[in-house]
């Protein structure tokens, strides 16, 4: 049986806090800040080369809701000691840039019609109108987080789970692109010609794909990937 759970960014970040400091990537150590954001958009690029565009659209726009720069230094970061702020700005930038992946890899699939990234404050259920589509992250702990999505017309949102037994690469995102488009059908979704979509992962919007062949990104060393969670020493 697949381990399945529910982590929402692809890397896990270990911070030292002290003189100087480092910054680490993908099980990679640099020495500035600007060389592991690199590395990071250098990962990113290589998961968004695995993502292809399906035959139609979900008709609608999606806005992925991902908290916002203060939430994700308030609830995304444990921090023991006194880190300098540069790495607090670092593990804050690295948090969003592995969220915002998601809102990338969902416009190059061109699942929606269009897809829109907005920031949200707090934990409450974010509002939106009439034939949009919500991908939400509800971060309320560092590991107390996962995806969701809803419509204006569900009661609750669904859970969209990332299954951490695929390499950490694109097969990892495709198949949570897989489930997203799963729950989208499954709530009613209707693609751009007006036809009602089956609701299962055989459909236009979520065919099936091969993980054979997808090379896997490097783990960070520093702990469990795909959480949340940063630490700050």
């Amino acid at each position: 049986m697949k381990k399945i759970s529910i982590p929402v960014a692809f890397l896990f970040v270990m911070l030292i806090g002290c003189v100087p400091a480092t910054y680490m990537m993908g099980g990679q150590t640099y020495q500035t800040s600007a060389e592991g954001l690199a590395a990071q958009r250098a990962m990113i690029s290589q998961i968004l080369s695995k993502v292809d565009p399906v035959p139609r659209p979900f008709a609608g726009r999606a806005i992925v809701f991902i908290p916002s720069d203060a939430d994700l230094r308030a609830r995304g970061v444990v921090r023991t000691g006194t880190p300098p702020p540069e790495v607090e700005d670092y593990v804050a930038m690295t948090n969003r840039q592995a969220l915002a992946t998601f809102h990338e890899i969902i416009a190059k699939r061109a699942l929606f019609e269009s897809a829109d990234l907005q920031d949200v404050i707090g934990t409450a259920r974010p509002e939106i109108g009439p034939g949009e589509h919500a991908v939400w992250v509800q971060l309320l702990a560092p590991n107390q987080s996962g995806w969701k999505y809803f419509t204006a017309e569900m009661t609750e949102p669904v859970t969209i789970l990332v299954d951490n037994s695929l390499p950490l690469g694109g097969a990892r995102y495709v198949d949570w692109l897989e489930r997203l488009a799963h729950e989208v059908a499954r709530n009613g979704g209707r693609l751009v010609d007006g036809a009602a979509s089956q609701g299962s992962s055989s459909s236009p919007q979520a065919p099936s794909v091969s993980k054979n062949g997808t090379a896997p990104l490097p783990a960070s060393s520093s702990g469990p990937t795909g959480a949340i969670k940063r630490t700050l020493n």
